[in-house]
């Protein structure tokens, strides 16, 4: 999709540019697609923000920790790491 987006931002009198965005329009729409751009988005955010996390907990600073397990909770609170982040949370003492 980045590649699309891309081409039809960089190149739009090119001629490939309206089968660019024709193809950006499928992949827009197509729900799987986005199901799959979401989880590899969440991946990639709350890894790193769960590492964060643990590091501020290993640290003794869980208002810091909290921080990041809130955004994961916010964001992505539907998923695994939303799991993940609320078990944390309610084992960090304030």
């Amino acid at each position: 999709m980045r590649l699309y987006e891309q081409m039809v931002a960089t190149c739009p009198k090119s001629g490939l540019c309206a089968s660019a965005k024709t193809q950006l329009e499928t992949l827009k729409g197509d729900k799987a697609v986005q199901a799959s751009i979401r989880q590899r988005d969440a991946d990639r955010e709350c890894r790193s923000w769960l590492a964060m996390a643990d590091n501020f907990i290993g640290a003794e600073r869980p208002d810091k920790a909290k921080e990041y397990l809130q955004k994961i909770v916010d964001k992505y609170g539907d998923t695994d790491w939303g799991r993940q982040a609320r078990e944390r949370l309610a084992k960090i003492k304030l």
